[in-house]
């Protein structure tokens, strides 16, 4: 059952001081829902990304700014091809 994978590896996982990318099955409400009451168990945030954006787009829009996001990892995200990750815990500041 991958979404019981999924989530147990959420459950397991999730800490206030971690940012979490769940990418996957994050298209089902219900599950979406789950994982956001996990979150909020653990006393952190939640949220879920939809990236609509060609390849072309991406690479234009990143070379635009001033901080940009390393190509060796813009490039990993992109291979990944992700539509919808679901991003869980609270980025270190």
């Amino acid at each position: 059952n991958t979404r019981g994978t999924l989530k147990a590896m959420v459950e397991r996982e999730v800490a206030k001081d971690t940012i979490l990318i769940a990418d996957d099955l994050n298209y089902i409400k219900g599950f979406r829902y789950e994982l956001h009451c996990i979150a909020k168990a653990a006393g952190t945030t939640c949220l879920t990304l939809h990236c609509d954006a060609t390849e072309e787009q991406i690479m234009s829009f990143n070379q635009q700014q001033n901080q940009s996001v390393s190509l060796t990892l813009l490039r990993l995200m992109l291979t990944v091809q992700f539509s919808t990750a679901l991003v869980v815990g609270t980025p270190k500041t």
